[in-house]
C-alpha cells in the first residue's frame, strides 16, 4: 500500500495593511520610493506622527540603565541602575512598576532566553590580537540579532507583519534622492544573518520559531536601513528599535521634521508648518554643526553625505546638500547666483541655529544657555 502524500502547508496569511492616522498618506514614485504625505495642514510643534515600534533591542552593558518598556533611562554616571528589575532576574530593567507590569505578558513570552543569546564563541587562544577583535565584533552582533528576533517573536502580531513593512527595495531612499538605491551586499547580510536565524532556533523551542526557514534572516536584512537608535544622556547608543511606519519616512539634511524616541514610542514634531501634500521629512544622521573661522555655525557635509551614500545607498539632493556644493564650487553665476548662494546659507544658518544641537541632532528647539554642551538628551534621563 503506498504512502500517503503529504500535502504542503498552507502558505501564511497575507500581512495586515498599515494604519495611518487621517492626516497622512501614504504614496509611492520611482525616485522616492514609498513616502508620507500631508492630507491638511500640520502647524509647527504637531505630533504629526507617533509610531509604537514593532520590536527593540537593548545592548548588554545598557540594559540596567535602560527601561525595557518605555526606553527612559538612568544616567550612567549614577548611583544605581533602574529600581524594577525583571522579577525572574533576567537582566531587563524598567523605570517604574507600571512598565513592569505591562511588558509582563510579551517579557514572559522569551524571559530567559535574553542572557542566553550570547554567543562567546571558541575558547581557543588566537594568536592574532585582531582576529580576536572581529571574533568579538562578530559575536556581539550575533547576540544583538538573535535579541532583537527575541523581541520580534513575543509581539502578537505576525513576523511577516515587519519584513513586509521594511522591504528594502522601497525604504531605503530618499525623497531628495537622484538615483535609486543600491543597498549593497544585501546576499551578504542574509548569509550572516542565517546564522543569527540558526542560533535563533537552536535557542528557542519550535512552538516559538514558526516560521519557515530562511524567515528570520529575511527580517533581519533590511533592519539596519530602518533602526532608530535609543540614545543615553551622552548621545552613545544604547540600542535600537524597529518602527515599521516610520520607516516609511524618507530623509532630508533640511527636514520638516524632529524624530524622538521616548515614552514607548517614536514620534515625528514639526518642526514648521508643513502644508497639505508637502512630503514629511526627518533627518536619518547627525547635521554635524561645526564652528567655522568666522565663529558662526556650518555643516561638515562630506561626513554626513558619506555617511548617507555608504549605509542607506542613496545620494542626497535635498536643499543642504545643493547650497553646500554650490558654495564649495565657488557660487553661482552672475549676480542672482551669489545673492541665491547668500540666501540658502542664511536660511541653513538659521535653521541650525533654532533646531541643530551641538551633538548633530536635529530638535524642535536648542537651549543655547548651555553652550556648546549637548542637551538634547537629558530629557530621557530617569
Amino acid at each position: 500500500m503506498a504512502a500517503p502524500v503529504e500535502s504542503p502547508p498552507p502558505p501564511p496569511p497575507p500581512p495586515p495593511p498599515m494604519i495611518f492616522p487621517p492626516h497622512l498618506s501614504l504614496t509611492t514614485s520611482e525616485a522616492a520610493g514609498r513616502s508620507l504625505t500631508v492630507l491638511s495642514r500640520q502647524v509647527a510643534g504637531a505630533a504629526v506622527l507617533v509610531s509604537r515600534p514593532f520590536c527593540h533591542v537593548i545592548h548588554r552593558r545598557f540594559r540596567p540603565f535602560t527601561c525595557d518598556s518605555c526606553y527612559a533611562f538612568a544616567s550612567i554616571d549614577g548611583p544605581r541602575p533602574l529600581r524594577f528589575p525583571c522579577e525572574a532576574g533576567c537582566g531587563v530593567h524598567y523605570c517604574s512598576a507600571e512598565c513592569r507590569t505591562s511588558k509582563r505578558g510579551r517579557h514572559g513570552a522569551v524571559c530567559g532566553f535574553t542572557n542566553r543569546a550570547s554567543n562567546p564563541g571558541s575558547k581557543s587562544e588566537s594568536k592574532s590580537r585582531s582576529r580576536k577583535g572581529r571574533k568579538r565584533k562578530s559575536d556581539k552582533a550575533l547576540e544583538t540579532g538573535v535579541n532583537l528576533l527575541l523581541s520580534a517573536v513575543s509581539n502578537p502580531a505576525p513576523l511577516s507583519t515587519l519584513s513586509h513593512q521594511l522591504r528594502e527595495d522601497s525604504s531605503s531612499t530618499s525623497s531628495t534622492s537622484t538615483c535609486a538605491p543600491t543597498t549593497p551586499g544585501r546576499s551578504r547580510r542574509l548569509s550572516t544573518y542565517a546564522s543569527t536565524e540558526a542560533s535563533l532556533r537552536a535557542l528557542l523551542p519550535r512552538t516559538l520559531c514558526t516560521l519557515p526557514p530562511g524567515s528570520y534572516a529575511e527580517a533581519l536584512s533590511s533592519a539596519h536601513l530602518n533602526a532608530i537608535g535609543l540614545y543615553d544622556e551622552c548621545g552613545t547608543e544604547s540600542g535600537y528599535v524597529l518602527a515599521p511606519v516610520m520607516a516609511m519616512v524618507n530623509h532630508s539634511c533640511l527636514p520638516n521634521c524632529s524624530q524622538s524616541v521616548g515614552d514607548g514610542v517614536v514620534a515625528l514634531t514639526a518642526l514648521r508648518d508643513i502644508e497639505e501634500g508637502e512630503e514629511l521629512s526627518y533627518s536619518y544622521v547627525g547635521i554635524g554643526v561645526v564652528d567655522n573661522d568666522e565663529g558662526s555655525s556650518g555643516s561638515s557635509g562630506s561626513s554626513r553625505k558619506s555617511a548617507i551614500r555608504n549605509t542607506w545607498g542613496f545620494t542626497c539632493r535635498c536643499f543642504r546638500c545643493v547650497v553646500e556644493a554650490r558654495v564649495e564650487a565657488g557660487g553661482g553665476a552672475g549676480r542672482a547666483g551669489r545673492e541665491g548662494d547668500a540666501e540658502g546659507v542664511a536660511r541653513l544658518k538659521k535653521f541650525d541655529d533654532e533646531h541643530v544641537c551641538a551633538c548633530g541632532a536635529v530638535c524642535v528647539a536648542v537651549d543655547r544657555t548651555a553652550g556648546r554642551e549637548c542637551v538634547c538628551h537629558e530629557a530621557g534621563v530617569y
